[in-house]
């Protein structure tokens, strides 16, 4: 319902604020005036790089990504005071994984059977690839959970929107405008 250069950064950016709102009640946690001063800069700057006057041209796509936004924080809380009580980042997020995994894989199964075993066949070694990355870059956010606040690990993992935004004019022809210039150069800042 909208370029991945507005929706993405919009639910990225106000996840971690909301972490950080509610954090003293979901998590028990006091953010420094420094921990504020962070996730609401990493906060801006990624919301710079999605914001613009066309954001309210497709509302629709806004309140999608602002909904997105409401579960990112919640499922993130869930994670911080999850991976704390087991004590170990790494098998949370294997047994997370393997949880969430098979009912996805049936559902694929279900719906595209045949088809989705060639695809799997073809492509398992990206396949592989992919979820170690996956299972490794989520292990390390989780654990960097056991170690500081949530909500500024939260906000550091939403710098993985820079990414996105250069993907989205690299691969999507989306335009890096100044605006997105500015919001780089604030979330690097």
């Amino acid at each position: 319902h909208g370029e991945l250069g507005l929706t993405y950064p919009l639910m990225r950016g106000v996840a971690p604020l909301l972490v950080a709102l509610s954090a003293r009640f979901t998590l028990g946690e006091t953010l420094s005036p420094l921990a504020w001063a962070g996730v609401l800069g990493i906060s801006a700057g990624v919301l710079v790089l999605g914001l613009s006057r066309h954001a309210l041209a497709v509302p629709k796509a806004v309140a999608f990504a602002l909904a997105n936004a409401v579960i990112i924080a919640i499922y993130t809380v869930i994670d911080g005071l999850g991976v704390r009580a087991s004590g170990n980042a790494l098998q949370y997020v294997a047994t997370l994984f393997m949880f969430d995994g098979w009912p996805f894989a049936l559902l694929m199964f279900a719906r595209r059977g045949h088809a989705l075993g060639h695809y799997a066949r073809q492509r398992w070694p990206i396949a592989t690839l992919g979820a170690c990355a996956s299972l490794g870059s989520y292990g390390i956010a989780l654990w960097a959970m056991t170690r500081a606040p949530v909500a500024t690990v939260a906000a550091l993992r939403e710098t993985s929107v820079l990414f996105a935004v250069l993907l989205g004019a690299w691969l999507l022809h989306e335009r890096f405008t100044p605006r997105r210039v500015i919001g780089t150069g604030i979330i690097v800042a």
